[in-house]
This record gives C-alpha cells, structure tokens and sequence, in this order.
C-alpha cells in the first residue's frame, strides 16, 4: 500500500479505524510494525492533534533513522505543523502591495463619456 492509498482511506473511513491506517503509514515509512507499547502513543497523537497532522508528520519524519522512539520525533514533527499554521504568515507585503494596486486602480478610473457613446 502506498502513501497516498493511506492518505484516501483516512479520508473516506470513519475516524475510529484511522489508527489502523496511520500505523499501516508507520510501517512503510519505518519499515517495522508499532511495538505494543507504541500504540498507545501514536492514538494519543490522532486524538490530540487529529489524523492529517499525524499522517503529515509521518511522512515528514521518513529521513529520520529509527532510534526506537520515532513516535517522539513524530510528535515534534506535529508541534511544528501545528506552530506553522497558527503563526501569521510574513506574505502581508504581498498582500499590502495587490491592495495598493487595487486602490490605485480605483482612483485612476475614468467614468465612461456616455454621451458620446450613446450617440
């Protein structure tokens, strides 16, 4: 099964088997089944931070080598995440500059001559 198998299957599956599917992702991603005792870890990851971030950060820790306790590294791979998509973004001065253009586009409009064009 590849990764964006896993990936359609969380989306389309009810939330209760995703542990499931997430360890299948653990599996090709480390190349080992969860120990028992790491089950426990990675449902306290999905019920924490839910099944996309904990997918995300699977795949985002693949090029670490297996210290026996990938789960924490996952688990900072998905504190990350989670600081990315809270932070403002730094694009303001892009979004500063389309204003600007959109304002001075708005002050240099010419209403139409209706008169000559009517006629």
């Amino acid at each position: 099964m590849k990764a964006q198998e896993i990936y359609s299957r969380i989306l389309t599956t009810d939330e209760k088997s995703h542990h499931l599917h997430l360890a299948s992702l653990f599996k090709l991603v480390f190349n080992r089944d969860l120990k028992v005792s790491e089950w426990g870890h990675l449902r306290k990851l999905i019920r924490i931070y839910g099944s996309e971030v904990v997918y995300w950060a699977l795949l985002g820790s693949s090029n670490i080598r297996d210290t026996g306790a990938p789960l924490s590294y996952v688990s900072k791979v998905c504190t990350g995440v989670l600081k990315d998509d809270a932070e403002p973004s730094s694009d303001t001065s892009v979004l500063e500059k389309e204003t600007e253009l959109l304002l001075d586009s708005i002050k240099s409009y010419e209403k139409p001559d209706w008169e000559t064009i009517l006629k």
